[in-house]
This record gives structure tokens, C-alpha cells and sequence, in this order.
């Protein structure tokens, strides 16, 4: 009896070790222009167009943590001066109480990839 309750808390705490070590989630997957964001229990779904400010202090968090490519990306972005209203129109903003969400460039463990773009953009999904 001893043995078979040693084997079961082995068992247990071996479970609970992969679980762990076991990513809970992928990336955020886009679809229609719009990503859902998980925040623990919670969900947000948020447009891929708009207001965006730059998060270049490490200490604060972004909305999104972007990769740019050069090429092939998830999201083709062109940077509008204009109200932006269709998907993968960003305009950059001074401040985070004006943006729809934020971002951060990253170099990897990136949300989503982004390529700049002068024309057509939007998702590639």
C-alpha cells in the first residue's frame, strides 16, 4: 500500500512538471483583421487597424509584441496620416491614451509578424 501511494504521488508530481513546462497557448491567430488577446480567463478581441502607439520602455507591457520581416509576414502594415479605417492601417500616435492598442517590436517570441508596405494592406490570413 505504501509503495502503490509513493508510485501515485510520483505520478502526480511528474504530470504536473510536463504541465508546466507545456506552452498553454500558440500565437494569437488573425482572422477577418481582427486577433484575440488572452488575458488569464480573459478575452479581448481587437481590430488590426487604427491608432497605435510604440512601446519602447522593457518595463511596460504592450498589447502586441511584433517581429517586422522584410517579407511574408502575417499582417502587411502601411503607416496612414489619415483616419485608419481599413485593415493594416496604422497610424502612429504620441500617446497610449489615443491608441487603439499598442506594440512593441521585438525580435522574437513575437504575437504576429508585420511588413511594412506602401500599398494592399492587410492580412494574409
Amino acid at each position: 500500500m505504501k509503495r502503490l501511494f509513493i508510485t501515485f504521488i510520483a505520478l502526480v508530481f511528474s504530470a504536473v512538471s510536463i504541465a508546466n513546462k507545456t506552452p498553454k497557448q500558440g500565437h494569437p491567430q488573425i482572422k477577418d483583421c481582427k486577433i484575440v488577446k488572452e488575458y488569464g480567463f480573459v478575452s479581448e478581441t481587437i481590430s488590426l487597424y487604427g491608432d497605435v502607439k510604440i512601446i519602447t520602455d522593457p518595463k511596460k507591457l504592450a498589447t502586441f509584441d511584433v517581429k517586422i520581416k522584410k517579407e511574408i509576414a502575417a499582417l502587411d502594415v502601411k503607416v496612414v496620416k489619415t483616419i485608419p479605417r481599413r485593415c493594416g492601417e496604422w497610424r502612429f500616435v504620441d500617446s497610449e491614451k489615443d491608441a487603439d492598442f499598442t506594440v512593441s517590436f521585438v525580435d522574437e517570441s513575437e504575437d504576429f509578424t508585420i511588413c511594412f508596405v506602401d500599398d494592399n494592406p492587410g492580412s494574409a490570413y
